[in-house]
């Protein structure tokens, strides 16, 4: 954590002591965690859509606060998750990671598929879910663009 810090201050300084490759591990963990901050603000404007809440997110949004062309690159290889804006394979893509999820018998996501619960709560609301259990893996629904997803 002390070395990334360090690379991000130099290159904030615009320091030439800088590889492309630091760079580069630098603009994706940076980028990544904007899209984790995205993906809360959605979030939280799903569950409490109060005018508070959008007048505090709407301020800081990652063109503003990075140089175009560090972000450039990154961004264009997360448009396709950029339009799921609440599923969490917006934000983990087909990588495994730690989360709760639900088996969707309604739109046949058993025997090892499933959904997150943010499209447990949103878009396969009413359907005959249950839960599966709490482990590794990525959302079914986001990844195979479920119908379900389509209709919110």
């Amino acid at each position: 954590m002390v070395r990334f810090t360090f690379f991000f201050f130099q290159i904030l300084k615009g320091s030439k002591d800088v590889s492309t490759a630091q760079i580069s591990s630098v603009a994706y963990a940076f980028s990544f965690l904007c899209n984790l901050l995205d993906y809360v603000d959605a979030l939280c404007r799903a569950l409490c859509p109060s005018a508070m809440a959008r007048e505090l997110s709407e301020d800081v949004t990652l063109p503003n606060i990075v140089p175009k062309h560090i972000v450039t690159k990154q961004m264009a290889s997360n448009t396709r998750t950029r339009a799921l804006p609440l599923c969490t394979f917006a934000a983990t893509g087909k990588r495994f990671a730690e989360q709760h999820w639900y088996n969707c018998f309604t739109c046949n996501m058993i025997n090892g598929e499933g959904v997150c619960s943010v499209c447990a709560v949103n878009c396969h609301r009413g359907h005959d879910l249950a839960y599966s259990k709490y482990g590794s893996f990525f959302c079914d629904c986001g990844a195979k663009g479920c119908e379900a997803l389509k209709s919110v």
